[in-house]
């Protein structure tokens, strides 16, 4: 019953923290976006390099797009449907993703700084390179997810879903993945040291090269469990 009752505060406090940033990078700002590019998206689904700045794309079905370089900082995605979507290189800082459909989607090189993610599904999407710091992945599903030379830094991925995800040579140092689940995932030359991994399931993760929480160096062929 406590761990019950701890669990929806800890729901509640980080979907009203999202809900907030929502607020205030909204529609209540929205001037900051180029009308003519958010009409273009609209009408085409093609928009690289547009200026959405704090748009309001929430619950949209944007399956596909073409968004390519494009600037959405402080946007609004709650909801929105990005399936398969091109966000090379976009610029995602502070934008609100809580729920989004990020299947599929290519998220290479994009930044997404600060950014909600929180319970957001990218299972099979391309995040290499991508800047998240300070993001919020808690609950997320990434399952599959490429998270190759990925920024983590300051990264929330508490119960994050992380089974058979490519985390090769990601620095994992200090990070908290409480509860994350990291089943076959690959964890090769990863650095885990200090990371926080309590209730953490890495049934077969690879780990071969890997530095573990306490700083050994897993050998060739090593597969970790912990539950």
């Amino acid at each position: 019953m406590e761990r019950t009752a701890r669990f929806k505060v800890h729901f509640i406090l980080l979907l009203c923290l999202c809900t907030i940033t929502a607020i205030f990078t909204g529609p209540a700002s929205a001037g900051a976006y180029d009308e003519n590019d958010l009409d273009k998206l609209f009408s085409t689904n093609q928009c690289p390099k547009c200026d959405l700045r704090k748009a309001d794309l929430s619950r949209k079905n944007l399956v596909g797009a073409n968004l390519r370089e494009a600037n959405l900082t402080g946007a609004n995605l709650v909801g929105a449907n990005l399936r398969e979507a091109n966000l090379t290189g976009a610029n995602l800082t502070k934008a609100v993703m809580r729920v989004a459909v990020l299947i599929e989607t290519n998220l290479s090189g994009a930044n997404l700084t600060d950014a909600c993610l929180f319970t957001a599904d990218l299972t099979r999407a391309n995040l290499s390179e991508a800047n998240l710091t300070g993001a919020t992945l808690r609950w997320a599903v990434l399952a599959e997810t490429d998270l190759t030379r990925t920024k983590l830094c300051n990264t929330n991925l508490r119960e994050a879903n992380l089974t058979k995800a490519n985390l090769t040579g990601v620095d994992l140092s200090g990070k908290d993945l409480t509860r994350a689940e990291l089943i076959k995932a690959n964890l090769t030359r990863a650095v885990l040291k200090d990371a926080n991994l309590a209730n953490a399931n890495l049934e077969e993760a690879a780990l071969t090269g890997a530095i573990w929480t306490d700083g050994r160096l897993y050998g060739v062929g090593s597969i970790g469990y912990l539950k």
